[in-house]
């Protein structure tokens, strides 16, 4: 995006919350959810993939590991085993 500009405006207190929250949960700024909430009220444009930054999609997909193993066997026999039910 291109010759962005700064601007003031008002909105319920709620509202602002609620965008900051989808901000922090969405992993990108404040800006970066109004302007994508006002591209697809003007524009009709859905939220695209972040191609630039591949590492924003760490961790959004999750299968419940919490601990972190250093080699794949130990991440099989604890976690997956257990999960089975083996």
């Amino acid at each position: 995006m291109t010759n962005l500009v700064k601007t003031t405006i008002t909105i319920p207190e709620d509202l602002l919350q609620q965008a900051k929250l989808t901000a922090v949960k969405e992993k990108i700024t404040l800006s970066d959810t109004i302007r994508q909430a006002l591209a697809v009220r003007i524009y009709g444009k859905t939220k695209q993939r972040d191609v630039k930054n591949p590492m924003k999609l760490a961790g959004k997909y999750k299968i419940g590991i919490k601990k972190i193993y250093h080699k794949r066997s130990d991440l099989y026999d604890k976690h997956f085993i257990g999960k089975l039910g083996y």
